[in-house]
Formats: structure tokens, C-alpha cells, sequence
């Protein structure tokens, strides 16, 4: 409550202010709010953790959208997020492997974590066969927050959706808990990973997923190889490395385009922090991206294909009668002022006319 309202008194004084939207000094003033807005939920999301962190990571890969004080502030939680004391996390792998300490089955273990995030940290390691991995190890009690931070976001969707009935969000709490509970079982994200990389054996030189330790994985902990790369969106580190970061990009949105349009299995989670490139086995100065954290996936039946395929097409030879037709099945018949925005968001053209 103290964050929200001290967002909304800041956006009020802000508007109060300023009558002029079109102005410099009115969009200098708007991002300096934006910034502290950002910070608010930074704050927010540190000291209430879990699905928090969730959130505002997802508001920091929506840079096409979200303004840029909010995606640069909130990006820190993409791999930076608050951790938790090693005795606290240890303790997770030892209950959960059924080992009295984990130098019965690591050799090493590093106790301040490589990353951390919503529901879990990475710490590097060298297991007792001398391979380097990464250990996930998911937080005791994030289980326990998840069902009453999610009630907390429900009902607060709920009263919103009284008072403005054009508030219609309340289905986003209920599906995003859904998706959340299934990433708490590790040995599927394991299982979503090995499926991936099965799936792209095809082209392994040129985009893979980490091999899976399953003699180290459980529910709760997740063992895989560890991958020394550079994060997808760095791009100084990505000349360093002798790579082009327009091939990198060029990879990247294969990858997906491959997951969308011919697997059926999509990788819902890909900001910056998921995302490592390496050089490719085959060619040193291509790059090799690796797709990290297979937690959140969504599978997507044929006909949801065969229509984004010619929803696709539709906007990209300008076929105004195939994308309303398209758009139609797709559930948004009837609502031309959406479709023409859907048009204008992916190929940046507007063909409405009224």
C-alpha cells in the first residue's frame, strides 16, 4: 500500500502540474516520475520477494511497451535479485538430495550465489566427479508465499474489477498462478530442457540448452552444467567474445520463431537474464545462444498455429481481409481498433483509416 500510493501521488502531482503533454519539459518531468515510480517497485519487490520479483520481471523485458526508466530500474531482478544466506539454501540441498552435507556429493560449492531470483538461487559448483554445474536451489518457504501473495493480488484484481468494470484482468492472477505453481517442480523444468535440446538436436551448433544432472535433481533442486557465457543483451561483452550481436539476434528469434511455428513448445520466460551466448563448436566467430530456465513453458495446439502463421502473413503482405478474418477467429472479432493496433505493435504500419 505505501508503494502504490506513493506512485499514484507522484503521477497526480505530476499531471496537476503539467496541462501541455506534448511539450520537452513535460516528457523530462514524466520520466524522472517514471524513475522514481521504478524505484518504488524495485523497493517493493525486494522486501516482499517471490512473485513480487515475478512481476516486475516481466515488466522489465516489456520494453516495447513499458517506458525506459521502468525496464532500466527493474532489470536488475532479471539476475540480481535478493538471496538468500547459504545455511538456509544448503539445508534445501541436503533435505533434498538425502545427504548429511553437500560435500558428500560436491566437491566444491560456492556459497554466495552467481544469480538470484523470484523463486530460487544459482550457485556454482564442482560435483565429486570433477564436472563444473550450476545448482538451482529453490527458496524453503517461497511455496508457502506464493499461495498467499497470489490470494493478496486476486482479491486486489477483484475489487478493482468492481469498482472499474473495465478492468477485466483479473484471469492474468489466476493463469500466472498456475504457471508459477508448475515451475516449483524442477525435475519438469529438467524434463522441459532435455525436450528442448531433443528438439533442437537439428542445429545444436548454433542454439542448445544445458545438460541436466538428474543424479543431483529433485523437486527442489536443479543440477545442471555450467554454462560461462555472455548475457544475450550485452553487447560490448558479445564483440569481446568475437561474436556479431546481430547474428545473436538473428539466432535468438529463430529459436523462438522454431519454438512457435513448428514445435509447439514455447520457452515463456526469455528476458536477458535467461539467455547466455557462447561461440559456436563449429565456428569460433559464430555464436552459440543457451536458453536457460525452461520453467515456464506453454504448449500451443495446431490450429492456434496454423492461424498465428496466417495472422503473420496477413500483416506482412498487408492483407487487410485475411487479418480481419484471422483476428476474427482468434477471439477478437468485431474490434477493428484492435486489430489495427496488433498491426501497427509487430510490422509498424497502420492501415486504418477511421
Amino acid at each position: 500500500m505505501i508503494a502504490a500510493t506513493a506512485i499514484a501521488l507522484e503521477y497526480s502531482i505530476l499531471f496537476s502540474q503539467w496541462s501541455e503533454y506534448s511539450s520537452d519539459e513535460y516528457k523530462a518531468a514524466r520520466n524522472v516520475v517514471h524513475k522514481r515510480a521504478a524505484e518504488w517497485l524495485l523497493w517493493l519487490a525486494r522486501i516482499q520477494k517471490g512473485i513480487y520479483i515475478k512481476y516486475m520481471q516481466h515488466i522489465a523485458s516489456m520494453t516495447y511497451v513499458a517506458p525506459g526508466p521502468y525496464t532500466l530500474t527493474l532489470s536488475v531482478l532479471q539476475d540480481k535479485a535478493p538471496f538468500r544466506p547459504f545455511s538456509v539454501v544448503a539445508k534445501v540441498v541436503t533435505d533434498e538430495l538425502g545427504i548429511a552435507s553437500v560435500s558428500e556429493r560436491f566437491s566444491h560449492f560456492e556459497e554466495t550465489p552467481i544469480a538470484a531470483a523470484s523463486l530460487a538461487q544459482v550457485h556454482r559448483a564442482t560435483s565429486t566427479d570433477g564436472q563444473l554445474v550450476a545448482v538451482k536451489i529453490q527458496y524453503p518457504d517461497v511455496a508457502r508465499l506464493l499461495v498467499l501473495d497470489t490470494v493478496t493480488m486476486q482479491l486486489l484484481s477483484d475489487i478493482a474489477g468492481y469498482l472499474f468494470p473495465d478492468f477485466s484482468f483479473a484471469w492474468v492472477v489466476t493463469e500466472f498462478r498456475q504457471t508459477l505453481l508448475a515451475e516449483l517442480d524442477f525435475t519438469r523444468e529438467g524434463g522441459n530442457c532435455d525436450a528442448s535440446n531433443a528438439r533442437f538436436a537439428h542445429r545444436r551448433n548454433s542454439v542448445r540448452c544445458p545438460g541436466v544432472r538428474w543424479d543431483l535433481t529433485s523437486e527442489r533442486v536443479l543440477t545442471m552444467e555450467f554454462v560461462d557465457g555472455v548475457k544475450v543483451n550485452h553487447v560490448e561483452g558479445l564483440k569481446a567474445l568475437g561474436v556479431n550481436p546481430r547474428d545473436v539476434g538473428t539466432l535468438v528469434c529463430d529459436a523462438f520463431a522454431e519454438m512457435i511455428f513448428c514445435h509447439g513448445d514455447v520457452h515463456c520466460d526469455p528476458h536477458a537474464g535467461n539467455m547466455l551466448v557462447v561461440k559456436s563448436p563449429a565456428d569460433p566467430t559464430k555464436p552459440q545462444p543457451v536458453l536457460l530456465d525452461h520453467g515456464m513453458y506453454r504448449s500451443l495446439d495446431n490450429k492456434f498455429r496454423v492461424l498465428y502463421c496466417k495472422l503473420w502473413k496477413a500483416m506482412v503482405m498487408n492483407d487487410s481481409q485475411l487479418l480481419s478474418e484471422v483476428s476474427t477467429e482468434l477471439g477478437a472479432g468485431g474490434q477493428e481498433r484492435l486489430v489495427c493496433v496488433l498491426d501497427f505493435l509487430f510490422v509498424s504500419r497502420f492501415w486504418c483509416t477511421s
